[in-house]
This record gives structure tokens, sequence and C-alpha cells, in this order.
């Protein structure tokens, strides 16, 4: 009896599992490429600019940089 309940309890375990993995699967098909590419790479690149500048420089703050506005 007790095998029994230990075995259902393992396939609702990974019936709960595959279904999170669909969900994720659903999501990551559903995203926009190109405009989480651009939010990525200026995500990167603005961690770069804080990095750099606790490494190099002694100031703590983020480094200004001027920006150009695509239109």
């Amino acid at each position: 009896m007790a095998k029994k309940t230990l075995d259902t309890r393992g396939v609702e375990a990974l019936e709960s599992i595959a279904e999170a993995f669909r969900t994720i699967e659903d999501s990551i098909l559903d995203l926009d490429i190109p405009m989480w590419s651009e939010r990525l790479e200026w995500y990167l690149n603005e961690f770069h600019l804080i990095a750099k500048s606790k490494v190099i420089g002694s100031s703590s703050s983020r480094p200004e940089r001027k920006v150009t506005v695509k239109e």
C-alpha cells in the first residue's frame, strides 16, 4: 500500500514538472526576440559601464555618457 502511494506521488510530481516545462516553453516561444535582443543589449551595456567604472575608476557612481535617440 505504501509503495503504491509513493509511486502515485512520483507520477504526480513528474506530471507537475512536465507542466512547468510546458509553461516555460510556451513563454519562450511567445517572446518578441528582436525587442528583447535590443533590451538585453542595453542592460549588458549598462552592466559593463558600471563594472568598468568600479574596476578602473575610483568613482562608485555610474559613468555619464551621451546617448543619441533613434527616430
